[in-house]
């Protein structure tokens, strides 16, 4: 029974009881309804080597990168395209980098951008033609210093220690060959500036010799950690023989050479000459193998060359890579 009295209203303990247990029933539904409307996800965030998880149940990309205490600068680029609200997902972070790219022309342009080099060519309205290659692969993030550039392709086949590759390659220096194979390097796994020196300088000398008229069969350098360089060309054996002489040398010193005060060996190259196959003919190549302890293998790169004896009139290309090895030390 209900009486009102002066505008309230009086209710018996019973019915009361039952009104109480109607409005927590109301309050406990409404708020799982509530919490059901936001449930709480992880979200990876990728930054470079980084990842950092969070618990949220934030629906904007952004707002879960700050919840995580990650700083995004103006120039940086979230992508969201592995994310979804509600979910388990993932978000990736592309920092802004300084890079040059030079197109089929030759001209150069230097750009700071965030993404992969796919989203450099998409920014910048490039479409690779039928016979063009790019020097790094199109999923690589670009980084600070990188220089992509655009170059001719040419279908080439390399023929070294009796094993022949095929492979469609391009333009470039030894430093682009690790690009074009596919390797992805990480920060503590990339080549060294000694690495590259020993090679460019073992490329330099053996090409003035070809240039002099003069093969000085296989040759090989050998560094340790300090960079003291060692030496040695073998050219009395014939050039198979000497490959595996050159080889064997490499693998019995690996702990260093004493009396010629050379440490643990921590980077080899070893360079003679062969042949490669290009569009169904064969030219004269310098042929190069080298490896550094902080890769997790062992490349091999070419250099055409002609006019051996020539003097100045001696030609020769780029390196180009020629495939992956297992390493000797």
């Amino acid at each position: 029974m209900i009486t009102e009295i002066k505008g309230y209203v009086k209710v018996s303990r019973k019915a009361f009881t039952k009104v109480t247990a109607l409005i927590v029933a109301l309050a406990i539904m409404c708020a799982v309804t509530a919490f059901a409307a936001s449930p709480s996800f992880y979200v990876d965030i990728y930054d470079g080597n980084e990842i950092t998880r969070v618990l949220t149940s934030k629906s904007d990309p952004k707002t879960i990168v700050s919840q995580a205490g990650v700083k995004l600068d103006d120039r940086d680029k979230l992508d969201s395209t592995g994310f979804t609200a509600g979910e388990d997902s993932a978000l990736r972070i592309y920092r802004s980098a300084t890079v040059s790219f030079t197109d089929i022309e030759g001209n150069t342009i230097y750009t700071v951008f965030a993404g992969t080099v796919q989203d450099l060519l998409e920014e910048l309205d490039v479409t690779l033609s039928d016979g063009q290659l790019i020097t790094y692969p199109l999923d690589t993030v670009l980084k600070d210093g990188m220089d992509v550039r655009v170059t001719n392709s040419y279908d080439v086949s390399v023929t070294a220690d009796g094993t022949t590759n095929s492979f469609t390659m391009g333009e470039g220096t030894v430093r682009d060959a690790l690009n074009r194979i596919g390797v992805t390097l990480g920060d503590d796994d990339e080549v060294s500036p000694e690495l590259d020196a020993m090679v460019c300088d073992l490329i330099g000398a053996f090409l003035d010799d070809l240039a002099a008229g003069e093969n000085p069969g296989v040759v090989v350098a050998i560094e340790d950690a300090a960079s003291n360089r060692y030496l040695a060309a073998l050219d009395e054996d014939g050039e198979e023989a000497c490959l595996e002489a050159a080889t064997n040398f490499i693998s019995e010193h690996k702990m260093g050479l004493k009396d010629e005060g050379l440490g643990r060996i921590v980077r080899y190259a070893i360079g003679y000459t062969g042949c490669v196959e290009i569009d169904g003919g064969y030219h004269d190549a310098l042929l190069v193998s080298f490896f550094e302890t902080t890769l997790e293998s062992g490349f091999s790169a070419y250099v055409l060359y002609e006019g051996m004896g020539a003097g100045d009139g001696f030609m020769w290309s780029d390196p180009e890579p020629a495939g992956e090895e297992t390493p000797l030390i």
